[in-house]
């Protein structure tokens, strides 16, 4: 959504502290906005897109755009018990359209079973420091992913007519 928002300013040829000033905004809003750390209400979107001359579709893909941000991931119920850069990366995984995975050495967490995930997780108790809670939370969140990660699949062959999803 922000970066959305900062290239259609950038396409106004506006800096941020100018669209901040059109708007009566402070400039630090503007900011927080496009990088995502603060979420547009729908007036914030509204003003923006007057102020970027847009219409039709592409304030409705703006709208959907907000709507999306607004949900929960799934992944945030175990922001607690995981670490912020896997938080992330789940997160990125979850608006990707395309994944590869090559990984030598374990089998992919996408494909693991929960008692080999497990023992993946323990393996690396010496390094991480894992307590036995957190093993369990790593467990349930990498079985929550593949559920997750199936379920879009399903909905991609559906949609697709059942042709095959990937390279």
């Amino acid at each position: 959504m922000g970066q959305e928002l900062r290239l259609l300013r950038e396409r106004r040829k506006l800096t941020g502290a100018r669209a901040a000033r059109d708007l009566g905004w402070s400039a630090s809003k503007v900011s927080r906005i496009e990088a995502a750390k603060t979420m547009p209400s729908t007036d914030d979107i509204k003003a923006l897109a007057k102020l970027y001359r847009l219409e039709g579709d592409k304030v409705d893909e703006l709208f959907g755009l907000l709507r999306d941000a607004e949900q929960r991931g799934w992944w945030e119920d175990y922001e607690d018990a995981l670490p912020e850069e896997y938080t992330t990366f789940l997160g990125l995984e979850a608006e990707a359209t395309f994944q590869r995975d090559w990984e030598p050495q374990v089998v992919p967490g996408l494909l693991q079973t929960e008692d080999y995930a497990r023992e993946v997780i323990l393996a690396t108790r010496g390094i991480a420091r894992i307590t036995h809670s957190g093993v369990r939370s790593r467990v349930e969140a990498r079985l929550d992913r593949q559920g997750t990660r199936a379920a879009q699949a399903r909905s991609l062959r559906a949609h697709r007519g059942a042709r095959r999803v990937g390279p």
